[in-house]
């Protein structure tokens, strides 16, 4: 009789399997423990570590081209760093044009944007350096905000699927041996007489009891937790320093490549739009536009962050965010005529991102395609390479409607390999938000594969090119197979980042097939 009590009381607990005990540290919140103290020395001993890290990153980017100014002209002018779009001695000769009442878009030299040449007029030659460390520290300042807003981010996207009524599916209903169970727990077995069975027969049925209500239980838990968001990323700091201590980054800022100014204003473009702030996030998203056309696509993810950040509907959100953005794009297209004196600026920006005739080596895709392709081709070439970068922005941004973080970092990626004019500083903006998503890491197949292909690369990238133009014991087929490795590593980490977050939203919604799943695996 005792144990068929136990075993009702148990039963009348639905979602809570014990009652919740006193911690004594929270009682006494003074005392610490051993362990404890311990794990705060590592941490105190971890953000020095950080913090020491961050400052040396930042010194190379500053005494590196004081103390081999070699090194930094190299770097200004291999095809890894500068491209005819982001070469900073391009741009010298424009500001140089300018100075002298030239109009820099005459012949085929330039094709900086106007508001950038007079920017770097208007600035004595010893500052030029600076923009470019300060551009590199804002990136990362802003990359590190991205990463605190995700997680307040995450929450609010949170309570409003969890506020959502919610009925199960067929594939979420409770199992009916889990009903059937439950509902013959609640009946009180005796005999004819009234009175109770058998001590074995209640050992048995209190036993079921508490199997059945452990099953109830787990399974009312998973329908409740089934749309929670796994938004775990790693440490702000640590993403800031995957950005300052990476590769890519030091070697564009060191070689001044434009596309900086780019990256900057894409992340303070997210940065804001993760804020709900519509007016700056689509005036520097109309500022990335200006410089390199192709973050146009990012309109649909910033706008998803800003709607769902200020609990607004999508369309009225994108109505207002279209026309601040338009608003935004056609100021600074004044602005430029002002500046340039006509709009001939169009055909060396725009037209030479659009219509790739600089055919200058790169470690893009395009370039020695385009040299081998008869001309009657080049046309339908042209419209089908431009059309593969931006077609995947709607699909994606529909597929991953509620984490449009990720659909930015998916879309960086793409633009990435795809586009005309790629460079190292293209990776560097989007390598380091990968780690926003840190819990897609134990999803992923390939991420040893694919990361250690791109490093293998990033290698045999300047020896190849060096055997190509400097030794001559090579071809352009040297070079341009590299790159083509170059740019498949990019594919398969931006296919095992999709693939990765599909399966993390499928176990999302199927938890019960998750952990039959997991037993499998360890069985």
């Amino acid at each position: 009789m005792a144990q068929r009590c136990c075993a009702q009381t148990h039963r009348f607990r639905p979602l809570c399997l014990s009652s919740p005990q006193p911690d004594p540290l929270l009682a006494h919140p003074h005392t610490m423990t051993p362990s404890s103290t311990t794990q705060s020395r590592r941490t105190s001993s971890g953000s020095w570590l950080l913090t020491a890290a961050i400052t040396l990153a930042v010194l190379v980017r500053v005494l590196v081209p004081v103390a081999f100014p070699d090194l930094a002209e190299t770097l200004a002018s291999r095809p890894e760093v500068a491209t005819p779009i982001t070469q900073f001695q391009r741009l010298t000769e424009g500001v140089y044009l300018m100075r002298h009442g030239i109009s820099p878009y005459d012949g085929n030299v330039v094709y900086q944007t106007p508001i950038l040449l007079a920017l770097f007029e208007a600035l004595p030659s010893f500052l030029h350096r600076w923009i470019f460390v300060l551009c590199d520290i804002a990136i990362a300042a802003a990359i590190r905000q991205i990463s605190q807003s995700k997680d307040e981010f995450d929450q609010i996207l949170n309570a409003e699927l969890s506020a959502k009524p919610t009925s199960p599916s067929s594939d979420d209903e409770i199992p009916e041996d889990v009903v059937s169970a439950s509902t013959l727990a609640e009946r009180k077995p005796s005999d004819g007489n009234g009175k109770d069975n058998d001590n074995d027969s209640s050992n048995d049925n209190s036993n079921g009891d508490d199997r059945a209500e452990s099953k109830l239980d787990r399974v009312l838990t998973e329908l409740q937790t089934e749309k929670a968001i796994e938004a775990r990323s790693l440490d702000p700091w640590l993403i800031t320093l995957l950005y300052l201590a990476s590769p890519f980054s030091i070697a564009s800022c060191i070689g001044m490549s434009l596309g900086v100014f780019d990256n900057l204003a894409i992340v303070l473009a997210v940065d804001f739009a993760i804020q709900g702030k519509r007016l700056p996030s689509m005036a520097f998203l109309a500022f990335a536009t200006y410089l390199g056309m192709y973050p146009v696509i990012l309109i649909f993810p910033c706008v998803l962050l800003i709607s769902r950040r200020r609990n607004t509907g999508f369309w009225v959100t994108l109505l207002w965010a279209g026309l601040f953005y338009a608003l935004s794009l056609a100021f600074l297209l004044g602005l430029s005529r002002s500046i340039a004196g006509s709009w001939s600026f169009i055909n060396s920006t725009f037209g030479t991102i659009l219509l790739v005739p600089d055919l200058t080596p790169n470690i893009g895709l395009w370039w020695y395609i385009f040299i081998e392709m008869f001309d009657q081709f080049r046309t339908f070439f042209l419209a089908v390479f431009q059309l593969w970068v931006v077609v995947f922005a709607v699909p994606i941004s529909i597929r991953f409607k509620n984490s449009p973080l990720f659909v930015v970092l998916v879309l960086l990626a793409v633009v990435s390999t795809l586009k005309s004019y790629p460079s190292f500083v293209d990776l560097a903006v989007y390598l380091p938000l990968v780690g926003l998503y840190a819990d897609l890491y134990k999803y992923m197949t390939w991420l040893f594969f694919s990361l250690s292909m791109l490093a293998y690369a990033t290698i045999l990238l300047p020896l190849f090119f060096h055997l190509w133009i400097g030794f001559g014991a090579g071809n352009a087929n040297f070079f341009y197979a590299i790159t083509l490795v170059f740019s498949l590593a990019q594919v398969i980490l931006t296919m095992d980042l999709v693939s990765a977050m599909k399966l993390c939203e499928w176990e999302r919604r199927h938890p019960r097939q998750r952990n039959s799943r997991l037993e499998v695996h360890d069985n």
